[in-house]
């Protein structure tokens, strides 16, 4: 393993310690992250805030042949840290004249208990359209237009939890309209919006603790279930589940090295604080006869094995050279030794082992559960 004091221009690589703890705390049962987007065409109204006209002054502006601006305003939502458990979060509207609904909420509509099971959420958000008279610089009028998204998770929560025990909360809006109004006073216009749910409940446990971080939404949803029974016990565990299980190593590489004339391009960031959730790579290659790009569709597994070489492998697109190859499989290899190397194979696509400055290339062995020496009762 390379002296990690003298590894220069990389390392910043998260390490995780464990240490026992004794603590009461709200144990996480599930906790995703999501993102929508809606788009459609939104009827101009006849009036505005405080009963202002709308779509009249937005049709004289248009015979005049005047320039017209649409600006979206999103209500400002909490961010995604410092965590707290936040249910039905909103924001009131700070108008002037009267508003009779918040800006934005979250709320739990169905309940199906399960590991996993299925929470059917309903998400609202108020976004705010500005028309301005560009040529004339001037606001014709405002209004609001209401958003909702009616989704279904798969996720972790056994019985007899309930909503009582789940926190959603909306961390990000995006709003983007275009700059035209279309035939019949309609504006099209793009929201999407960033989501957070988690499944807790008190517990009171002796650790060995490490910060965890988020899966992503990717169980599938089932066919629906006319009848269910479930048995009257304490909620089972999801360790299937969550949290998902440490990687053995982590690596870091911004390689850039030119080789009989090839030059290779490795940017990658693989299971960052011992976790395999966020990590990333693309790889450039470029010679006399044309470039090519890899980029990973999936992560699917990391495997480290001997003296610190890891293994990673899923699905990746292939880009240029002799032929574009989309969703073949992909083995890339990263070796930290005495001479650091980077070997890559996706679809027919080969890259042999490639000499690596150290500077260059960095694994580090992760401390897992495994590793901490304990007796039990």
């Amino acid at each position: 393993m390379a002296d990690l004091n003298n590894v220069n221009g990389i390392n910043d690589l998260t390490p995780n310690s464990l240490m026992p703890e004794c603590i009461r705390v709200m144990k996480v049962y599930d906790w995703i992250t999501d993102i929508n987007s809606y788009e459609n065409k939104t009827s101009i109204p006849a009036a505005s805030f405080c009963n202002e006209p709308c779509a009249s002054r937005v049709r004289a502006a248009l015979e005049k042949h005047h320039d017209l601006k649409v600006e979206c305003n999103t209500p400002e939502v909490p961010p995604p840290f410092p965590l707290k458990e936040i249910k039905n979060f909103s924001n009131k509207c700070p108008k002037k004249c009267e508003d009779k609904f918040d800006r934005f909420s979250c709320e739990i509509l169905e309940i199906e208990n399960g590991t996993p099971g299925v929470v059917r959420i309903l998400w609202t958000v108020f976004v705010e359209l500005k028309i301005i008279d560009a040529t004339e610089d001037k606001l014709l009028c405002k209004f609001d237009v209401p958003v909702q998204f009616d989704e279904e998770y798969m996720i972790c929560i056994p019985a007899p939890l309930d909503e009582d025990n789940i926190s959603c909360r909306i961390t990000k809006i995006f709003c983007k309209p275009t700059n035209r109004v279309l035939l019949g006073d309609l504006v099209q216009l793009r929201v999407t919006i960033c989501k957070e749910i988690q499944v807790e409940a008190e517990v009171k446990l002796e650790v060995l603790g490490k910060f965890c971080q988020p899966r992503p939404n990717d169980i599938p949803l089932p066919p629906p279930i006319t009848e269910v029974c479930p048995d009257f016990e304490f909620p089972p565990q999801c360790p299937d589940i969550f949290p998902r299980t440490n990687c053995d190593c982590q690596a870091e590489a911004d390689i850039d090295v030119t080789d009989s004339g090839t030059r290779h391009q490795l940017e990658a960031l693989i299971c960052d604080n011992c976790t395999l959730s966020q990590s990333t790579w693309v790889y450039n290659y470029t010679s006399a006869t044309g470039n090519t790009t890899v980029i990973p569709r999936t992560i699917a597994s990391v495997e480290c094995t001997g003296d610190l070489i890891m293994t990673v492998k899923g699905r990746a697109d292939v880009i240029g050279g002799t032929g574009d190859q989309l969703n073949v499989p992909y083995t890339l290899t990263l070796t930290e030794a005495a001479q650091d190397t980077f070997a890559l194979t996706a679809g027919t696509f080969t890259v042999v082992p490639v000499d690596v400055p150290n500077n260059q290339l960095l694994v580090k062995d992760c401390l897992t559960f495994n590793d901490i020496p304990y007796t039990t009762p």
